[in-house]
C-alpha cells in the first residue's frame, strides 16, 4: 500500500484492527513522511511515526538513503510474513551511499564511533545527513560522537538501546 503519511493516519483504526490485528502480511509504503514544505499542513506526515510504533506488531523502518528504500522494500516483503511493516521516507531528494554499506538486515547501523562514550546521536531516516553532518560541527569544536543510523523504529534493536545507554549524553534526531 503506498500513500501520504498524513492519509495513513486517518486510517489508524483500520490500521490496527483490520490489518495487525490479524498479523495480514501488509507493507506500506509511506510517502511525505515529517514536513513536507510547500505541501502545506494538511500534508505534513508528523504523527506516523508515533501512532504507528503503537500498534501491536508493527514494524516501522526508516531508510536514511535511496540505497536503503531499496533494500529495505525488500525485507519488508519478508517481514510481512510475521505482521504489517511501515517504510517511511520524507518528500525530496534522499543522500546516496555505497550500496555495499547498505547490507541486509535491520539492526542500527554505527556510522561513527566516539570511545570516550560521552556522545550518542540516534538519527532516524532523513536526519542521518544532517547528523553527519551536526557532527562535523562538532568535531570541529572538539566534540566527539557516536553516530547510529537507527533503520527500524519499532521495535527498537536492543544492541543500539545497549549502546546508548554507556553514554553521557544521548540525542535523538527524529
Amino acid at each position: 500500500v503506498a500513500l501520504y503519511s498524513t492519509f495513513l493516519s486517518r486510517a489508524w483504526d483500520q490500521v490496527v484492527y483490520d490489518v495487525a490485528l490479524h498479523r495480514l502480511p501488509v507493507v506500506f509504503c509511506l510517502d511525505r513522511a515529517g514536513i513536507t514544505g510547500d505541501d502545506g499542513p494538511s500534508h505534513h506526515g508528523i504523527y506516523d511515526m508515533a501512532l504507528l510504533s503503537k500498534v501491536p506488531g508493527m514494524r516501522v523502518l526508516a531508510p536514511s538513503s535511496t540505497q536503503e528504500v531499496e533494500q529495505m522494500l525488500k525485507d519488508a516483503i519478508v517481514l510481512a510474513n510475521e505482521g504489517p511493516v511501515v517504510i517511511r521516507y520524507p518528500k525530496g531528494v534522499a543522500r546516496s551511499v555505497d550500496a555495499a554499506d547498505i547490507g541486509s538486515g535491520l539492526a542500527a547501523r554505527k556510522l561513527i564511533t566516539d570511545e570516550s562514550n560521552t556522545v550518542c546521536i540516534l538519527a532516524i531516516g532523513k536526519m542521518v545527513g544532517a547528523a553527519e553532518k551536526a557532527l562535523e560541527s562538532l568535531t570541529a569544536a572538539g566534540i566527539n560522537a557516536t553516530l547510529i543510523d537507527v533503520r527500524c523504529c519499532a521495535p527498537l534493536d536492543p544492541a543500539m538501546i545497549s549502546l546508548a545507554a554507556s553514554h553521557t549524553t544521548v540525542l535523538t534526531a527524529e
